[in-house]
């Protein structure tokens, strides 16, 4: 969604096609989403010093960025793309996830999310209506 804000910074940047534009486009875009997001972290801690989701998405962009390099390592090795070589790249995005994301969901944590009397979420809600009985109710 946030790429073709990218890449209108790109044109009126005039950057020419190649390497340098596809990572400054996909940083661009996950620096977008991380903007985005601190806003809901800015509602949860009430300033923006508390809140990690900027630095969150840019590290997905360095995360891509390096799996792209050792892509590009095992390509010019003369790796070929196979089901292990797939297996590799979710072992990857899953590694990744598990370095990254509690960078993430640690302040959250702390500031109470996860506790039912701070923040009752949609989820929680129909969970409480399903306890009770209340959701799937009917009247005779």
């Amino acid at each position: 969604m946030l790429t073709s804000h990218a890449n209108f910074l790109a044109n009126v940047l005039q950057l020419p096609r190649g390497t340098f534009a596809t990572y400054f486009k996909l940083f661009t875009a996950f620096f977008l989403s991380g903007l985005i997001h601190a806003i809901g972290d800015y509602m949860l801690f009430q300033n923006f010093s508390e809140g990690t989701s900027i630095q969150f998405f840019l590290l997905q962009a360095v995360g891509i960025t390096l799996e792209d390099a050792v892509i590009a390592l095992a390509s010019y090795l003369g790796y070929k793309e196979s089901k292990a070589f797939k297996l590799i790249g979710f072992a990857w995005v899953l590694a990744w996830f598990a370095f990254s994301m509690p960078m993430s969901l640690d302040p959250q944590v702390h500031a109470g999310v996860l506790d039912e009397e701070v923040t009752p979420g949609p989820i929680r809600l129909l969970k409480s209506f399903y306890e009770s009985g209340q959701l799937f109710k009917t009247t005779t």
